[in-house]
């Protein structure tokens, strides 16, 4: 799981879900 899959799940809204965790895309 890399930046770039984040930034991409990030746009969808404030928080990330992908398995078994939790990304809040505060952490951008």
């Amino acid at each position: 799981f890399d930046d770039l899959m984040l930034l991409l799940c990030c746009r969808q809204g404030p928080v990330c879900f992908i398995p078994l965790n939790e990304w809040p895309c505060s952490r951008m």
